[in-house]
């Protein structure tokens, strides 16, 4: 049997509304720093029953990216201002 964990993750995955309000934070200054809980595990903490698996996901690999094609080029962010945070 096969389980689909990999998205169990504390906090866990917010609305369209708190990833926008996230986009406002940054683009006003109220966040003033970008951070990931990058917290991978092996295969025998994830393929589990979904109560018994640990959380975390990766992410760090991924991170610089992410920033990169959803915060500089919809210029909600300088490249200036992403050095900073």
């Amino acid at each position: 049997m096969t389980y689909d964990t990999n998205r169990k993750m504390n906090p866990p995955l917010r609305t369209l509304a708190d990833r926008e309000a996230i986009l406002m934070g940054l683009a006003d200054g109220t966040i003033d720093v970008i951070a990931s809980d990058h917290a991978p595990h092996v295969s025998e903490d994830k393929d589990v029953e979904f109560d018994a698996a640990a959380f975390g996901v990766v992410g760090l690999e991924t991170s610089l990216a992410v920033v990169m094609t959803y915060l500089i080029e919809k210029e909600i962010l300088l490249p200036s201002e992403l050095v900073e945070k």
